[in-house]
């Protein structure tokens, strides 16, 4: 054997590790947090008035007041969510009860299933339960 080869390097034979490939979920939350940045510096900008909550101020946006973080995830699905011909989509606060939303879904998910809808939800349900309407109002004005 000759000596005139020169020794491997330790990094030559090192094998890739993950942490020095950024995988795709890293990726995505560098991409959120970039959004993120940008949705708090046009909040800032924004008219800001002292809320019933004393960490969170109301701020106007689109002719509403809005709690910091539910505007924030607004305008990320006002950017982002993309919306197909059969899609709904029914939102609540957590902890606001999920049994009548739960059925509002349903009925509305099959409403053209049942001539006579009332007949077929449960007593229970119809008789405490009265929905005239329920809007959902995004606005980027």
């Amino acid at each position: 054997m000759s000596s005139n080869l020169l020794p491997v390097s330790p990094m030559a034979t090192e094998t890739v590790r993950d942490s020095t490939v950024p995988n795709h979920d890293e990726t995505e939350l560098t991409e959120f947090q970039k959004n993120q940045k940008r949705y708090q510096d046009l909040i800032s900008t924004l008219p800001h008035v002292k809320g019933w909550r004393p960490k969170s101020p109301l701020i106007w946006y689109g002719g509403h007041w809005w709690i910091q973080s539910f505007l924030e995830g607004s305008l990320y699905a006002q950017e982002f969510f993309q919306a197909r011909p059969n899609d709904f989509l029914i939102c609540s606060y957590p902890k606001t009860g999920s049994t009548w939303l739960k059925s509002l879904t349903f009925t509305i998910a099959h409403r053209s299933r049942f001539n006579d809808l009332a007949s077929t939800i449960p007593q229970t349900l119809s008789s405490n339960v009265t929905l005239t309407s329920l809007f959902l109002s995004l606005s980027s004005h």
